[in-house]
């Protein structure tokens, strides 16, 4: 594998960490009473896109 190729990896395992520390911290202030808005609004996505993450994940992001 080339080195832009192992970088790129590195990236994208990085980038699947830092989503699922989102979605775990996302689930534990849904699990306080947060508002999907609230949280929209706090991430920048819409609160169809962290509903629907929930949905995918199985009901629980």
């Amino acid at each position: 594998m080339s080195k832009v190729g192992r970088a790129i990896g590195l990236l994208r395992s990085e980038e699947d960490q830092l989503r699922t520390q989102r979605d775990e911290l996302i689930e534990a202030l849904r699990s306080t009473g947060e508002s999907w808005n609230s949280l929209a609004s706090r991430t920048g996505l819409s609160r169809q896109a962290l509903i629907k993450r929930r949905a995918d994940a199985g009901g629980r992001i």
